[in-house]
């Protein structure tokens, strides 16, 4: 929702003066939309908070006036926090990534006639596995990167996607995007984007964005699994990329290839009438919406 209020603002200029405050939770904000509500929406308050169902509701808050950009704020009173290494499982220092876990009075204290459930979301101390990758730094602030489950593993080293995607996002030719995990027979996962492109820019190319990703993060993180141009990036009702889905564009794309290897006829139709490219069915849909936006 911030991204669009942040998109209208730029096609249409309509700066309001009535929106004050906003609160976000949910998935990590990116840096660059919040400078876009601050800057166009002429947002005063804008502050992001973390929390879960089972924990509760929400447990962190950032205080008024936060000038940190990027994090969810500090613990509410009542509530532990610590960071741990997904491997060891010790204490993390402080701007260290590992798994968040959370202690606190509202706390659920089990899932309802599932043992086994309960048993996996706790830890031996009683601390909730939130199942985030997460740091502080030296004044308490919390920050969370990603799902562990969204984290890509390339070569043995980590790649958080929402890093990737910050950098993505800050070029003015990207609406939106997605980082995942493709798989690699050598690297075990290699980055790759998929990206909607901005109607102002049809044609940007995967190798403009790959460059503009090269150079501001580690080599590791880079988009070794390629850039994949799309109308909309899949979402769930909460505002999550449903990067599963995205994942299943190699899965259909696999089979494809299978059947055309063990099936002649397969091939030949495939041949005859080949599907349009996702580039192509992107350019069509930012066609449509320029359009949708012209006549309104």
């Amino acid at each position: 929702m911030l991204q669009a209020l942040a998109y209208e603002s730029y096609e249409t200029e309509d700066v309001s003066a009535t929106l004050k405050s906003i609160v976000v939770s949910g998935a990590p904000l990116d840096v660059n939309i919040v400078k876009a509500c601050r800057e166009r929406i002429n947002v005063e308050d804008l502050r992001e908070s973390y929390g879960m169902t089972e924990l509760g509701g929400v447990c962190t808050w950032s205080y008024y006036g936060c000038n940190k950009l990027d994090t969810v704020g500090v613990p509410l009173p009542g509530m532990l926090m610590k960071v741990v290494n997904w491997e060891t499982k010790k204490l993390c220092a402080p701007r260290q990534t590992g798994q968040l876990l959370v202690l606190g009075p509202q706390v659920m204290p089990n899932f309802y006639k599932n043992p086994k459930a309960t048993t996996e979301l706790f830890d031996s101390t009683g601390f909730v596995k939130t199942g985030d990758a997460a740091y502080y730094d030296e004044n308490g602030f919390i920050y969370i990167m990603d799902r562990i489950k969204d984290i890509i593993k390339y070569k043995g080293t980590l790649v958080c996607p929402s890093e990737v995607e910050s950098i993505l996002r800050s070029h003015p030719g990207i609406d939106d995007c997605a980082v995942v995990g493709r798989q690699d027979h050598v690297a075990g996962e290699v980055p790759a984007a998929f990206v909607v492109k901005n109607s102002n820019h049809p044609l940007l190319a995967s190798a403009e964005v790959r460059q503009h990703v090269s150079g501001k993060i580690a080599q590791f993180k880079e988009l070794r699994g390629g850039v994949y141009f799309i109308s909309e990036i899949p979402r769930n009702i909460c505002g999550k990329i449903m990067r599963r889905q995205l994942k299943q564009y190699w899965d259909r794309e696999r089979t494809t290839n299978k059947q055309e290897t063990t099936n002649p006829q397969v091939a030949a139709v495939s041949k005859e009438k080949p599907r349009r490219s996702s580039t192509a069915d992107s350019l069509k849909s930012m066609r449509n919406n320029s359009k949708a936006r012209k006549q309104k």
